[in-house]
């Protein structure tokens, strides 16, 4: 959440102000780090406001990757029993609608930054769409698709960023791998 108040009801021992000054110091000494979260929107008793600082921090954070939910009661959880669920349930989908159209936004963005970079990627597997073309990941976690055989999985491969998507990125070996 990008509300204090609201990371407070869920028992979180941080705020917003300290997350965002280490996201800060993290990408003045990692500049390419790959930044993933979850996000529960609809918390009992989340406002519109609080919402909306949450759609702020996600576009200040700019995450690569982020798994979004709606709130719903956990049996034998603090929330469930100290709070009443009083988001209703249409407000929690349009919440994360919302929330989920900004995140692709920036994903997209981002990822199309990708596009004509050399960057270093572990080949982990042979890809779910082709099984002519494999897959791997970069440093920072970004998914790679490219052209290739098995044999090349276990291999760390230079790879050019040819095409983005949004999910992942499409590249093309630039040398043999290692």
């Amino acid at each position: 959440s990008g509300s204090h108040r609201v990371l407070h009801r869920m028992n979180r021992n941080y705020t917003v102000e300290t997350y965002s000054r280490q996201v800060e110091a993290l990408r003045r000494t990692l500049p390419d780090v790959g930044l993933s979260t979850d996000l529960i929107v609809g918390f009992p008793g989340e406002s519109e406001a609080e919402f909306e600082a949450t759609l702020e921090l996600v576009r200040k954070v700019r995450y690569d990757s982020f798994y979004s939910f709606e709130y719903s009661p956990r049996p034998e959880t603090a929330a469930v029993t100290q709070y009443d669920d009083d988001v209703p349930a249409e407000v929690k989908r349009a919440r994360l609608l919302e929330l989920q159209r900004v995140g692709q936004e920036i994903q997209a963005e981002q990822n199309d930054a990708w596009i004509g970079r050399l960057t270093t990627v572990l080949i982990d597997g042979t890809s779910k769409r082709s099984p002519q073309d494999v897959t791997g990941r970069t440093s920072s976690n970004h998914i790679v698709n490219l052209a290739g055989d098995r044999a090349l999985v276990g291999s760390l491969a230079e790879v050019e960023i040819i095409r983005s998507g949004l999910h992942s990125l499409y590249g093309a070996l630039v040398s043999e791998p290692v």
